[in-house]
Parts: structure tokens; C-alpha cells; sequence
């Protein structure tokens, strides 16, 4: 059965970002899970080392982090499934949802970020969970000029088209 509107397909560069940034969020995921001591930033902010925790606090700390480390894993996933599923074949739903997921996981990090920075002595990186925005950010961006460029849209069937990007 084919749909009786027609959608354009979805600019294979907005997909290549979008995938892009999922890839890189299941990486931020898999790294988390992955560690067996906290990042040595954290360590910084809490000026002390793994060994001298107590193994209460260590088992806390990993748990914090593998719990982080699940919830990016998640988001990745979920982003890359978007992706490859319903966003490849040109649903225009997934031009908001894609960043959506983005936005909601990169910028409370970047503000937790900012904030231990400014209250310990830690430097955590900023530059990935940046990037991984900046990467959603073009992404959007493109699939605006994309819409842009596009004839006016049929509005007979009742959807006005302003949800779809």
C-alpha cells in the first residue's frame, strides 16, 4: 500500500549526521559501561584517588556511572534506529524526534559539564558531547534549507505541515 501523499526523501546528509551522532552517543554509552573505575576527571573533582575510596563509595560511584553509561547506550540506540528505520525512509516525524533524543541527552551533560567545572577542580572534555550536538544542530539545519527549497506542499488533506521540517 502506498502513502497518498508522498513525502521528499529524507537529504542523505541529514541521515549521515543524525547516524553520526548516534554512533557517537552508543560510544559515550559503551565507554561508561565499560569502565571498571570512574573517569579520572571525577576523581579530580573529588580530589582522590580510586584506591582510597572506601569500596562502599566505589560501588556507588560505578553504579552511578554504569546507570549514565546504560542511559546514553539507550539513547544511542534508540537514535540509530530512528535513523535507519522511519528517517531513511522518509518520515518527517523523525527530522524533530532525531534531535529531540539528541538535545535531551548532550545538553544536560554539558551543563552537569559546566557545573563541575565551575565547583571542583576537575576539567572534565567538553568537546565530545559538543560535537555530538553540533552534528545535530547541521543536521536540523540542512533539512530546514531542505524544506526551504521545496515547492509548496499540497495542504488539501487537512495537515497543514507544520510539525514537518
Amino acid at each position: 500500500m502506498t502513502h497518498p501523499d508522498p513525502q521528499p526523501p529524507i537529504p542523505r546528509p541529514v541521515l549521515a549526521l543524525h547516524g553520526l551522532a548516534a554512533l557517537m552517543v552508543i560510544v559515550l554509552g559503551a565507554v561508561y559501561l565499560g569502565r571498571s573505575s570512574i573517569m579520572p576527571y571525577h576523581l579530580d573533582a573529588i580530589e582522590t584517588t580510586w584506591s582510597d575510596l572506601d569500596p562502599r563509595h566505589r560501588a556507588l560511584y560505578l553504579a552511578f556511572f554504569k546507570g549514565v553509561g546504560a542511559g546514553y547506550l539507550s539513547a544511542g540506540l534508540a537514535l540509530l534506529i530512528i535513523v535507519l528505520g522511519p528517517m531513511r525512509c522518509g518520515a518527517r516525524w523523525t527530522l524533530w524526534a532525531a534531535p529531540l533524543v539528541t538535545f535531551a541527552g548532550m545538553v544536560p551533560l554539558v551543563g552537569i559539564i559546566l557545573f563541575v567545572r565551575a565547583h571542583t577542580p576537575a576539567d572534565p572534555p567538553m568537546a565530545y558531547p559538543v560535537l555530538i550536538l553540533v552534528l545535530s544542530a547541521i543536521a536540523v539545519g540542512l533539512s530546514l534549507h531542505a524544506r526551504a527549497r521545496r515547492p509548496t506542499e499540497n495542504t488539501s488533506s487537512g495537515h497543514s505541515g507544520a510539525l514537518t521540517p
